[in-house]
């Protein structure tokens, strides 16, 4: 892999770069997975949790900011590995990388529909399978796959509409949960919290808890990577696309936080939580499980 003339445009600014890895960490897996991670840890303990698991990414940005700053190429992961440990090493690590990002976007083609559950009850039709105890209907599998179809078109377009869109996107989720939180202020109490600050009654049960949420919580951060990988793309100085990325991990962290705390002082409780028209309660794990 040598250095040559990069043959890709630069077409992505410091606000597009900011709103692509912001928007890719926060997506839609807050709106989902919320009552299922408080569940988890209770109030301050998924927030605690969240806290810790920010801090460890952060340190990992940190690298990712370095690196991509010395190698302005694209391929994020694939670049680092292949200068630091030679062509198997960067082999074996692409792949693990290209398995990680297959799992995220089934996941995320997955979230999209859950959440029109949420809001339309009556939009699961034409039942076909139960995997895992989940049920598996028409509606949402044809849902999830058009738009996972949708969203390979519109990267194969270019990079610059991808960034358009994750504008629109992001700017419509981050509105959801500034809404969430001006909601929670105005209307919501810290009495909805009580006995539920943490999940467990022991100080060892309440580490444990934390512990469990804060090694899970890096899949949410998964995002800020995409920077180095569109590295010949960005028409940033090299230091400010470091400190971009780093910038992006900070707002997600805060924003997933408060997202959590607000959610729970807002409503009286996860547990009373149905879906109407579904087969299925929620039962306090309203994480899409329960859909």
């Amino acid at each position: 892999m040598t250095q040559k003339k990069s043959e890709f445009n630069k077409v992505l600014n410091a606000w597009d770069i900011l709103v692509i890895a912001f928007g890719a960490m926060i997506g839609w897996g807050w709106v989902v997975s919320t009552g299922g991670w408080i569940e988890k840890g209770g109030v301050i303990g998924a927030a605690l949790g969240f806290a810790i698991g920010g801090i460890m990414i952060f340190f990992v940005g940190l690298t990712y900011a370095e690196l991509t700053a010395a190698m302005l190429q694209c391929g994020g992961e694939h670049v680092f590995s292949y200068w630091a440990m030679g062509s198997t090493g960067s082999f074996i690590c692409t792949w693990m990388i290209v398995l990680g990002y297959v799992s995220v976007a089934c996941f995320e083609a997955c979230a999209f529909p859950t959440i029109i559950t949420y809001l339309w009850p009556g939009f699961l039709k034409g039942y076909l399978y139960t995997v895992a105890g989940f049920d598996i209907y028409a509606s949402w599998l044809i849902t999830a796959i058009v738009i996972a179809f949708l969203i390979m078109l519109i990267n194969i377009m270019g990079a610059k509409t991808a960034a358009i869109l994750q504008t629109v996107l992001t700017c419509i989720i981050g509105g959801a949960g500034i809404l969430l939180i001006v909601a929670s202020v105005i209307n919501g109490t810290v009495d909805n919290a009580d006995g539920q600050i943490f999940a467990g009654t022991t100080t060892g049960v309440n580490i444990k808890a934390i512990i469990g949420v804060a090694a899970m919580s890096p899949f949410y951060f998964i995002g800020f990577d995409v920077i180095p990988q569109a590295a010949e793309e960005i028409n940033v100085p090299p230091k400010k696309i470091g400190n971009i990325l780093i910038l992006s991990v900070v707002l997600a962290v805060i924003f997933l936080c408060i997202c959590y705390y607000s959610s729970w002082i807002r409503y009286e409780s996860w547990r009373h939580y149905r879906v109407t028209g579904s087969n299925r309660t929620c039962n306090g794990r309203c994480d899409g499980s329960g859909i």
